[in-house]
């Protein structure tokens, strides 16, 4: 059976890391969506922003979980990259990103913020706070 392509469905995306799961706080918003596209493919949009009170940036790396998990047919091989942003909102700061899918983990998404050497995550590109925001989409194999 292949899935065959289909309207938009509705994802609400959860943030986690590693290390201690972030706050989102009062006030947050975590929406997505995705629709199937022919030849086993998904197309997943993403945004989550931290509340206006009591957001906590947690600690690690952050990964944005998938309506759908990825299909590899190479362990521990990167199977899909896509694009996103990330918004500093006490320093009107946006940030480009590249989305992917890390080979080790297929229910996640993971971006990678312009200019650094390191994920996004609790401290990078810098520490999030209230009003900080994350957005993305990417397409990748189911």
């Amino acid at each position: 059976w292949e899935a065959v392509a289909g309207s938009r469905q509705p994802h609400t995306p959860t943030l986690t890391a590693p290390t201690t799961n972030p706050t989102l706080g009062t006030g947050n918003k975590a929406v997505g969506f995705y629709s199937f596209l022919p030849g086993s493919s998904i197309f997943f949009s993403f945004f989550i922003r931290f509340g206006s009170s009591g957001a906590n940036a947690g600690s690690g790396q952050y990964l944005v979980s998938l309506p759908v998990a990825a299909a590899n047919s190479h362990t521990g091989d990167q199977p899909a990259m896509g694009s996103g942003m990330v918004r500093d909102d006490s320093g009107a700061t946006v940030t480009p990103c590249v989305t992917y899918v890390p080979g080790s983990n297929l229910s996640v998404v993971s971006l990678h913020a312009s200019g650094q050497t390191t994920p996004v995550g609790s401290t990078n590109p810098w520490t999030w706070a209230n009003n900080d925001y994350l957005a993305g989409s990417i397409t990748y194999p189911a």
